[in-house]
């Protein structure tokens, strides 16, 4: 399968917010295309934080701001 990379930030979020949703609810055929779309993309996880969420009144990651990805120039 052949799909153009996502490079807008917000795009990138959304996907992969719902390729992370059909995985969990076993919507297999629609997380193999979101999961393509991801994998094909200029980000990857953070190096700092692991894309862990920060805790309740921790201050978001500074290297991803929070987001749990980075763009493959600042990786």
């Amino acid at each position: 399968m052949h799909t153009e990379p996502i490079t807008d930030v917000e795009v990138y979020r959304a996907t992969l917010a719902a390729c992370v949703q059909a995985e969990s609810s076993n919507q297999t055929k629609l997380a193999k295309v979101l999961r393509a779309w991801v994998d094909g993309s200029p980000f990857h996880g953070c190096p700092t934080c692991d894309g862990r969420a920060p805790w309740r009144n921790e201050p978001p990651c500074k290297t991803c701001n929070g987001d749990g990805f980075v763009p493959d120039a600042e990786f």
